[in-house]
């Protein structure tokens, strides 16, 4: 039987099916050109012209690396019929500066071309050709006027470069009778400025007040540079900026400078005082406080705000008031009444009736200090908090409270930190409460890591600001703070995040050990075993201390160059500074002194050429360090010392400061006694030179 034969493989496409996928192909294919043509006749000029100007850009900036030499290619191209490329030779010809003032000629003319972004770049160019920058003012005046922004915004910043001699010029756009020039005029006199004593100018400015176009900005130039009147000040306060912006800032400048002068504008201050906005409550107070008494009329109204602000800003009322009234007596029922304050001492009311009243009559704040002490015994309440918060601002005369305090501390601890704190505002007369100083140091406080040793570090700092406040009259607590440096802590390093809190402490320890005025040897040895462990954070005050304590031993100098050469910490100008405090050998110091003359930071230069000096002939070997450092490149770098820092006049903020931080750096001032003089690293190594070298020279017989 015969079988019909298939095939195994794929099958060929026949005639037909040829002819279809050929057409098919054709049709796609041409469809594709169509679209690609009808694409690149609409992108590619504006392609073309992109990267033309690109890659003329790229051999403009060729050109110019050749320097001077180049600027004829760049004068070519300025000549060039396309924009972009006129552009791209004035942007890369800004780089020659004043070589490329032969240029000058044509750089004038595109001034004026067609193309704005020539213009801007124009005046760039030329204001970096003119070799000064007013010579370009005659030019880039008119330009603010142009019908481009990028324009008249070349011009603007050009004018504000050449800053305020610029102003007589503007005149002419001031005064004129074009609207958009007097406009343009003043916005620029806004952040420019002009100097003081041109009454012309100033004229100027104020007459553009009339008109709504300008008056604003006419407004704001005056407040900032010139000699407002009081109803111009009080039409700007009005306002209301915020936040506050620099023409407001100003306008409070001029109203504190005027004094008592000032006294039309009281009105608006106390107005925004009493909006909720308490951005300007410090700035309205601070003016009125330059007032004095010839804002006395302010009183009555202050007194009605006393009960609408929040506590932080009565207790700044508060002394407000005593700033003002003229009869400071008047005050007294008031700052009774602040003291017996009720509610939440989140001002710290009742401290702060208490320091007014302090000032304005001792014996009556004796008397209500003996009204107090009663108080003190109560339940603990916020009423009990506000007693000690009064006896805290009537501390100073607050001596008859202190076995009170001794009384409630023994059975209740948690009131040792707020006691302790009227002691130290006590000064000399809290001698009486050193046992409650003692119980605090001599009572072992918590591991560093532990969360509640916060309170302990608390409690430990005042202890101690209240032995340095009494000075000699509290040695009978030094071996309490013996027990508080042998705490095992100084030893280990600090916790992570409890480093500035502790170090802090152990300066004030060391503080209330220095002001003792004795070199107890057990305290000595203490500090020395301190010296061998692992907290190097306060390595550097344990030196500072002992070259205090015990300058003439021998083992210092080497204690210091161990400490100069494994540390880098931010004391190390104090410590640098306290070198010249020892009496042993030295010398070993004046060499590692020279490696800190080139310190990166300028205050340790400073002080390494200060204490070389003050070395005399054992930093003889630093002379040719010394020599080196006059040429080097940061020699004339100034640091400014650090200042405690002051509010002035203002009552409230000084004793804030005082009251609401720790005073341990200020005391500690009084052992870290040398500060440099404001002159550069270059001044104080040639007197070091100087220093050096007469210690040298033999004495006459």
């Amino acid at each position: 039987m015969a079988y019909a034969r298939t095939s195994r493989s794929i099958p060929l496409p026949s005639l037909g099916t040829w002819l279809i996928i050929l057409v098919t192909g054709s049709a796609i294919f041409w469809i594709w050109q169509e679209r690609e043509a009808s694409l690149q006749t609409e992108l590619r000029p504006g392609e073309r012209e992109a990267t033309e100007a690109l890659s003329h850009l790229q051999d403009m900036e060729a050109v110019v690396s050749e320097g001077p030499t180049a600027l004829p290619a760049l004068i070519a191209e300025l000549n060039n019929s396309n924009a972009r490329k006129r552009g791209n030779a004035l942007f890369v010809m800004r780089r020659l500066a004043t070589q490329a003032e032969p240029a000058l000629p044509r750089v004038t003319e595109l001034l004026a071309d067609p193309d704005p972004r020539v213009r801007a770049l124009a005046l760039d160019v030329y204001c970096s050709i003119r070799s000064s920058p007013q010579e370009a003012i005659p030019v880039a005046i008119p330009l603010l006027l142009d019908s481009s922004a990028l324009v008249q915004e070349a011009a603007h910043r050009m004018l504000l470069h050449v800053g305020p001699d610029a102003a007589t010029a503007l005149l002419p756009l001031l005064e004129g009778a074009d609207p958009v020039g007097r406009l343009e005029g003043v916005k620029v006199l806004r952040e420019m400025g002009w100097p003081p004593g041109q009454q012309s100018v100033e004229a100027a400015v104020r007459h553009l007040l009339m008109a709504n176009t300008t008056h604003d900005h006419a407004l704001v130039a005056l407040i900032k540079y010139g000699e407002p009147t009081s109803a111009e000040l009080s039409e700007l306060l009005q306002k209301r900026f915020s936040p506050i912006d620099a023409a407001t800032s100003a306008a409070f400048e001029k109203l504190v400078r005027r004094g008592p002068a000032a006294i039309d504008n009281a009105t608006d201050l106390l107005d925004l005082m009493a909006d909720k906005d308490t951005q300007y409550f410090y700035q309205c107070t601070r003016a009125l406080r330059g007032m004095g008494s010839a804002a006395n009329s302010a009183v009555p109204r202050i007194r009605q705000l006393m009960n609408s602000v929040n506590p932080w800003q009565r207790a700044q009322l508060l002394w407000l008031l005593y700033d003002l009234e003229a009869d400071s007596q008047k005050l007294i029922p008031d700052m009774v009444e602040w003291l017996d304050c009720n509610g939440p001492s989140d001002g710290h009311i009742p401290f702060h009736a208490g320091r007014i009243l302090l000032q304005i009559d001792a014996e009556e704040a004796r008397r209500q200090v003996e009204r107090l002490i009663p108080r003190i015994n109560q339940p603990p309440s916020t009423a009990r908090v506000n007693v000690f918060e009064a006896l805290w601002g009537l501390a100073p005369v607050a001596e008859a409270a202190i076995p009170a305090l001794n009384q409630l501390t023994e059975v209740e601890a948690y009131q040792e930190t707020a006691s302790l704190r009227i002691l130290r505002a006590m000064g000399p007369r809290a001698e009486a409460g050193l046992p409650i100083a003692r119980r605090v140091l001599a009572r072992p406080h918590s591991n560093i890591s532990q969360a509640h040793h916060r309170v302990d570090v608390e409690k430990q700092l005042e202890a101690a600001r209240v032995v340095a406040q009494l000075g000699p009259a509290a040695r009978p607590l030094l071996p309490e703070l013996r027990t508080a440096l042998s705490s095992p802590d100084w030893l280990v390093p600090l916790a992570t995040g409890s480093v500035a809190s502790d170090s802090l402490l152990f300066r004030s320890l060391l503080v209330a050990l220095l002001s003792l005025e004795t070199s107890d040897p057990a305290c000595v040895s203490v500090l020395h075993t301190i010296l061998q462990g692992q907290t190097h954070q306060i390595h550097g005050d344990t030196l500072i201390a002992l070259s205090v304590l015990t300058p003439e031993a021998p083992e210092l100098p080497g204690a210091f160059a161990r400490w100069l050469q494994n540390y880098d910490t931010s004391d190390r100008r104090s410590v640098i500074l306290a070198i010249p405090r020892l009496q042993s050998d030295r010398r070993v110091l004046a060499s590692l002194l020279t490696l800190e003359l080139f310190d990166r930071d300028p205050a340790v230069r400073q002080a390494a050429a200060w204490t070389l000096g003050n070395l005399r002939a054992e930093a003889c070997g630093a002379l040719p360090a010394l020599r080196e450092a006059l040429i080097d490149y940061r020699v004339s770098q100034v640091t400014r010392t650090r200042g405690l820092g002051s509010h002035g006049d203002d009552k409230y903020l000084n004793l804030e400061k005082s009251r609401g931080t720790p005073d341990v750096d200020a005391q500690w001032d009084r052992f870290q006694d040398q500060w440099l003089p404001n002159v550069s690293v270059g001044e104080l190594a040639r007197g070091a030179i100087s220093l050096i070298e007469n210690s040298l020279e033999p004495t006459s017989e």
